[in-house]
Order: C-alpha cells, then sequence, then structure tokens
C-alpha cells in the first residue's frame, strides 16, 4: 500500500486551494485549472474521498438569516462514558436547532445551534448542565466564525514538502 503522503502530494497538491474550497466545481473546470484530464481529476478526487483524505467542511454565514440567532455550545463531560450516554439526549432536545454537530472527541462535544429568541439560550444551558455525566457547559452567542481554511492549507502543503522530501530521501 502507497504512502498517504505520496497520494496526496500526487493529488491534493495539484488541485489549487481555491478548487479545493468550492465543492460545486466542475471536473472540467477543475481539468482546465490544474492541467489534468478530466478523467484524471474525477479518478484523484474519487480516491481521495475513497481514502479519506477529502474532507467536506460546511462554511455557514447564519447571520444572514433574519430572525435567527446563532449560539457556540461547548460540553464538557465527566468521562468518555458518560459521553456516550449524554450524547444522544441532547441531540434529541435540540434536533429542530442544530447546525453542526462534532462530536468525534471522547471528551467534549460542540455544536452550534440556531434560535429565533435569545431568551432560550439560559434554559438551554441550564437543561445541557442537568443532564447527568455533564461538567461543564459554555454557551456563547456567535458573532463572528472564523473559519482557517488558508491556515490548514499551508499545514497539508507544508506537510506534503516534508512527505515528499522524506520520501526522495528513502528512495534515493
Amino acid at each position: 500500500m502507497r504512502s498517504i503522503a505520496i497520494l496526496l502530494s500526487r493529488s491534493f497538491s495539484l488541485f489549487p486551494a481555491r478548487a479545493r474550497r468550492e465543492a460545486r466545481k466542475l471536473y472540467s473546470v477543475i481539468s482546465k485549472e490544474t492541467g489534468l484530464s478530466t478523467p484524471t481529476v474525477r479518478r484523484r478526487l474519487d480516491r481521495m474521498i475513497k481514502e479519506k483524505a477529502l474532507l467536506l467542511i460546511p462554511e455557514l454565514n447564519l447571520k444572514e438569516i433574519e430572525g435567527l440567532v446563532s449560539l457556540s455550545l461547548l460540553v464538557l463531560y465527566d468521562s468518555p462514558e458518560s459521553k456516550i450516554l449524554v450524547d444522544p439526549k441532547i441531540l434529541s432536545h435540540l434536533q429542530d436547532n442544530i447546525a453542526v454537530a462534532e462530536l468525534h472527541d471522547p471528551e467534549h462535544a460542540f455544536l452550534i445551534i440556531v434560535i429565533t429568541n435569545v431568551g432560550e439560550t439560559e434554559g438551554i444551558a441550564r437543561w445541557v448542565r442537568d443532564q447527568d455525566g455533564v461538567k461543564t457547559v459554555r454557551l456563547e452567542i456567535e458573532q463572528d466564525r472564523i473559519d482557517v481554511f488558508q491556515w490548514f492549507d499551508k499545514q497539508m502543503e507544508d506537510s506534503l514538502a516534508s512527505g515528499k522530501q522524506k520520501y526522495r530521501q528513502h528512495i534515493g
């Protein structure tokens, strides 16, 4: 099996950062931008998806929707076992309000929820805090959300360059 760094260096680095952020871009357009054939673009993107090297990260601008208030909810748990029990309760209770739920960490959950009345904030925080196994709750009104795509792109490019250098040293 080939190294993921080699796979990424042949695929990810050939797609400009702009193309990586435009999920609806046609294969033919990416083909023209990269100088690769359309079948090659399709094959490399399919492979990146299969190898879980391509991430889809939604970019939300909830401030643009009139009448909605966006909240960041951070929940810290007593233990990973508590999280397993509490996450489904939170998801069920807030199901109509959840815009984003990041639940992959064993010690915490991060959600972006949307409400229509700022007065609901304290009740939500209190309900989550009252769940057995919840250690800490932090609920804040989101005024701005800053995504770090440029930082991520730089980290990926540095990592790929390092991987290529190590590979060259290994085979050379």
